[in-house]
């Protein structure tokens, strides 16, 4: 549901939203209509809140596990044919 295409791309997209987040934040004691604007759209990079982006991240691993094991079982079977 959350997961993305490559590993890469999640923790692009979580620096990306990381990023936003941190800046919102020290700059919401100064100017708070920014702040808030960007704490909102750290919430695009991140597909949601930070445990949703982590458990995005989790299933990503997960996918790539299993569809290393499928290859690798593949592969065996071929080779043992």
């Amino acid at each position: 549901m959350f997961a993305s295409g490559t590993i890469l791309e999640h923790l692009a997209r979580g620096a990306v939203g990381i990023g936003l987040l941190s800046l919102g934040l020290s700059l919401g004691t100064e100017r708070p209509v920014i702040g808030t604007l960007l704490i909102v759209s750290a919430l695009v990079p991140m597909r949601g809140c930070p445990i949703c982006w982590t458990l995005g991240l989790l299933e990503t691993v997960r996918q790539k596990i299993l569809l290393a094991r499928k290859s690798a079982a593949l592969k065996n079977n071929i080779g043992s044919v």
